[in-house]
């Protein structure tokens, strides 16, 4: 679980990438724990992919301000969003994922 980062803390990302990561259940961000908090103001999440799972899945919540988040592959796995599974995403700019 968690190819890119295992989260069960805080976790801010500014700039930089989680790319080419794989899996077989969570490709970039595995949040581990409720309060769990993943802050993503910048930088880019790319070309990961997941065998059974969303890209950023399990509890705990997402800021998402800026940044990028595309490229990514991932089959459905207990969530009807196989980017941001069972996570509370507050996107306060309006950005997409793709």
């Amino acid at each position: 679980n968690g190819a890119g980062i295992n989260n069960s803390g805080t976790v801010t990302m500014e700039s930089g990438s989680i790319e080419s990561n794989s899996a077989r259940y969570v490709a970039a961000v595995y949040q581990t724990s409720n309060s769990a908090v993943f802050n993503m103001k910048g930088g880019t999440i790319t070309k990961n992919s997941a065998v059974n799972g969303p890209i950023i899945y399990e509890s705990g919540t997402f800021n998402w301000s800026a940044g990028t988040i595309t490229g990514n592959s991932s089959k459905q796995y207990n969530t009807n969003d196989p980017i941001f599974g069972n996570v509370t995403v507050n996107n306060t700019s309006g950005n997409t994922a793709s």
